[in-house]
């Protein structure tokens, strides 16, 4: 169990760490990207029926609702609110599960072999992705920083 040494907010902007910079910056930048690559499904959904057949609809209902979310929850992160860390946190559980499901679902359901490995493949990226990004919030001195306004006890 980590102990921490809670900062006043003037105190932690002042911290070398605080704001949104570095991996932070980056995985946010990604994370707005990818709340609007979500919408291209909307535009691809011809070419994902195919890859998909009758799992096409759900797959893309899955991808517009998580990329909305990911939205709001990007814009929290931007706007340094501390709730941030948390509802990512929530979110990328959500997120591993829900990729397990649709790489499952998808895999017995797709009528191409290219549309199941896609799946397969997708569900263990998002599995792989979301344990690296759950360490990293849990673990990073800039989350702690910004959103907490604390650090580690012995620094």
């Amino acid at each position: 169990m980590t102990n921490w040494k809670q900062l006043s907010e003037d105190d932690a902007k002042a911290h070398r760490l605080y704001g949104v910079k570095g991996w932070l910056l980056g995985i946010l930048i990604l994370m707005a990207l990818g709340a609007l690559n979500s919408l291209v499904t909307l535009f691809t959904y011809s070419e994902l029926r195919a890859l998909y057949g009758a799992y096409a609809p759900v797959s893309t209902i899955l991808s517009i609702l998580f990329g909305l979310i990911y939205a709001l929850i990007a814009l929290a992160g931007f706007l340094k609110d501390s709730r941030f860390p948390a509802y990512v946190i929530q979110m990328l559980y959500v997120t591993m599960v829900v990729a397990v499901i649709n790489s499952v679902a998808a895999g017995v359901l797709a009528p191409v072999q290219a549309g199941k490995m896609s799946a397969i493949a997708g569900g263990l990226i998002g599995l792989a992705q979301g344990g690296l990004l759950i360490w990293y919030f849990k673990a990073s001195k800039r989350v702690s920083v910004t959103y907490f306004h604390r650090v580690r006890a012995d620094e």
